[in-house]
């Protein structure tokens, strides 16, 4: 979708095929290299020359992915999975850097996004139809369409709407979806306020759902039952 927001019809096939062409590089060429690499840096504390050079090697992947013609959050998103999860270098960054992420960044994204959201273009009762009904094809695609595949699976109608319920949490990625979408111009800000609204109803409606049809206890069972059988 970025692809072909950002280019002409004619480009299309450019922007597809460069970024086949660069997710084949990182996974065949860059990942055995990066595996390589921080298999010297097995040590307690990472160098400083390791820290700068998996950030440097981050802007860089988000250049290139800005560059083909997709979002840059593609190409940083593209260098954290080729680098090997179980290293010293993605435990060090994970750990230092997840107070960052969850104590500033994360609430800073949230505020930018509802500080682009513009409720009142949402007005009138027409508007807010248009709303709800967006809240109910989202949550019918993924409750519904969760729910009869795990009752197909053979789970029961109980379980099978937890999960449902489970998928129907949109959250952080539909946000960043929603601001990537109205940066390009995709979607309208009328638009990008409906799907908001979407994404903080569909988020907030999760936990008490979950309680209703999965108490506690039933909740701890599942998740010992599941720890066992990995």
């Amino acid at each position: 979708m970025v692809g072909v927001a950002q280019t002409r019809v004619g480009e299309g096939l450019v922007v597809v095929a460069g970024t086949l062409a660069y997710i084949a590089l990182m996974v065949l060429l860059v990942r055995p290299i990066l595996s390589r690499v921080v298999a010297r840096w097995e040590t307690e504390r990472l160098p400083r020359s390791a820290v700068a050079l998996v950030f440097v090697a981050l802007l860089m992947s988000a250049l290139i992915t800005e560059y083909i013609g997709i979002h840059a959050i593609f190409g940083a998103f593209l260098l954290g999975a080729v680098i090997p999860h179980d290293s010293t270098v993605a435990r060090t960054f994970t750990r230092q850097l997840e107070s960052v992420v969850t104590v500033l960044l994360l609430p800073a994204f949230f505020a930018f996004t509802g500080l682009r959201t513009r409720i009142d273009l949402v007005a009138g009762l027409d508007q807010w139809l248009l709303c709800g009904l967006i809240i109910l094809v989202a949550t019918v695609g993924k409750f519904g369409g969760t729910c009869v595949a795990a009752r197909l699976t053979g789970l029961g109608w109980r379980h099978a709407a937890a999960l449902g319920t489970l998928m129907n949490t949109r959250g952080l990625m539909e946000l960043i979806v929603l601001n990537i979408g109205l940066d390009l111009q995709v979607i309208s800000p009328t638009l990008f306020a409906m799907m908001v609204v979407m994404a903080l109803v569909t988020t907030m409606v999760t936990s008490p759902v979950l309680r209703l049809l999965m108490p506690y206890p039933a909740l701890r069972d599942a998740a010992e039952r599941s720890g066992s059988a990995v």
